[in-house]
């Protein structure tokens, strides 16, 4: 684009026409606010989210419809990544659409931009449940065996990246890896040094989160686990 703004806001979304209508409205003020547009990725939703977004963007020129079908969270959000590299957006701005991220605490990553190219929320105040906390320590255990590295909320959806030294990082990421989030954020520690700011987490108003059940858990752990095992050294 001509005009280059200095914000993308990628969101990607899955079934979540009964969250969208209060998530979105704050966060295209705040695109408003800061130079950017909202990117929302429909990833196959079978609800009627593709409707809803839609009807956001013919009335709204910050937001901008992504429609594919469904390839998983992690490819939806790389594909917006790509978009707005493509673009030539200054900043890459993640969170997700269920609502469950404040964009009032937007600012405290913005604040940190003029000397990192790399600033992470991480979640402290949760009120997701147990369940999902124990997703989070497991993940960060996995990540610690496979890398030695610490990386305090690995799969966080609140995340602001320099958009041009992203670039090379999502062509790195392998189609087949599960947690493409999570394995982006590895790369990225390997080679830079990331600012975490704790941040607060509600629960969902509507909707079921990925990982619902013991079974998903086991399921998408052991494959993380044989993910960043193969994928460790990229």
């Amino acid at each position: 684009m001509s005009d280059a703004r200095d914000l993308a806001i990628i969101i990607p979304v899955y079934n979540e026409a009964d969250n969208l209508p209060q998530v979105l409205v704050p966060w295209l003020e705040l695109a408003k606010k800061y130079n950017g547009q909202i990117i929302c990725i429909n990833d196959g939703s079978r609800d009627n989210s593709l409707e809803l977004l839609n009807a956001f963007a013919q009335n709204n020129k910050q937001f901008q419809v992504i429609d594919q079908t469904n390839a998983g969270h992690g490819s939806a959000c790389l594909s917006g990544y790509q978009f707005a590299i493509d673009q030539g957006f200054k900043w890459i701005f993640q969170t997700d659409s269920d609502g469950q991220t404040d964009p009032d605490q937007f600012s405290l990553l913005w604040s940190e931009r003029t000397h990192r190219d790399y600033i992470f929320g991480k979640r402290e105040n949760r009120e997701d449940g147990t369940f999902r906390l124990l997703v989070t320590c497991v993940l960060r255990l996995v990540l610690f065996l496979v890398s030695g590295r610490y990386l305090p909320d690995a799969n966080v959806p609140f995340r602001l990246m320099r958009a041009y030294k992203l670039k090379s990082i999502v062509q790195r990421i392998p189609p087949a890896v599960f947690l493409k989030n999570a394995l982006l954020t590895l790369i990225i520690a390997k080679e830079n040094c990331i600012k975490w700011v704790p941040i607060s987490f509600g629960q969902r108003e509507a909707g079921l989160p990925s990982v619902s059940t013991f079974q998903r858990f086991v399921s998408i752990g052991w494959q993380t686990f044989r993910d960043f095992v193969k994928y460790r050294n990229i």
